[in-house]
Order: C-alpha cells, then structure tokens, then sequence
C-alpha cells in the first residue's frame, strides 16, 4: 500500500466535517452526526481501498523509490575479519627481535627467557614557578582591575 494511516484519517475527518456542516443546515444534531460517522467510517474504509490499488498498480514506481530512500540509512557495524593479517604482523615481530645474550636474560621455570624489565620510575613534571612581583605592581594592577569594574 502507497501512504500511511494518516491519509486514511485525514480523507475521513475533512469528509466526516462536511457532511456534518451540510447536514446541520437541514437536519437535527443527532442525524447530521450519525450521517457524518457513517461518512467517516465509508471514506476511511475507501481510502484504504484506494491505497492498496494505486499500490498495486504502481509497485514498481514505489519500490524504486524506497530503494532511493534506503541508501545511507543502514550502518553495517560489523568489523572484517584480520586474524591472519595480525598473525603475519606477530611472526614479523617476533623474527625482528633477536635474543643476543641469553646469559644474561633470566630464565623462569620452564627455561623460557624473561625480557628485562625496567625499574619503577615516577614521572617528574616540571615545577610550576611563580614570578616574584614587587608589591607596588600589584597594587597598580589591583587598582586598575577596581576602576575598570567602577565603570
């Protein structure tokens, strides 16, 4: 079907409101508004019908250009598939490093040699250091800060 239900509600509310006006002109309350929920009822179930031909008959127009409307909508979060590129990078890592002086690595247990580790070191940032003002610069700042707030 071509559309949404607010084509059906929209055909049927401005139907149901002009029989409604047309019909109160002549007749009472009651059967101007009977008259327009049966108007609203016939149109809403007519525009169905309405709807489902034109999609129908017009199915190929339609699908083209949902086809249109559906480019850019979709994300694919799936990720490709890298084991052996990262199985090749590890091999070349590994023939990179050579062991030159098994003497002096540890071994552990099982005779296999344990790289060096480095001792623990903080991290030392510089100091931060303050500028020694003479006093009489302050308060010339202090009093120009003052009379620009006064302004």
């Amino acid at each position: 079907m071509i559309g949404n239900m607010k084509w059906n509600l929209g055909f049927s509310l401005v139907g149901m409101l002009l029989t409604f006006l047309f019909s109160w002109l002549h007749n009472p309350f009651l059967t101007a508004l009977t008259r327009s929920l049966y108007c609203f009822a016939l149109l809403f179930v007519f525009v169905f019908v309405v709807r489902f031909f034109l999609g129908t008959i017009a199915n190929i127009e339609w699908e083209k250009a949902a086809d249109k409307e559906e480019v850019g909508t979709h994300i694919d979060l799936t990720t490709p598939d890298e084991t052996e590129e990262i199985q090749e990078a590890l091999k070349q890592a590994a023939s990179d490093t050579t062991i030159t002086d098994t003497a002096e690595r540890k071994n552990d247990e099982q005779g296999v040699p344990k790289p060096e580790e480095k001792p623990f070191s903080p991290l030392n940032p510089p100091r931060l250091k303050s500028i020694d003002k003479s006093t009489d610069q302050l308060v010339r700042a202090v009093r120009q800060m003052s009379e620009l707030e006064g302004r």
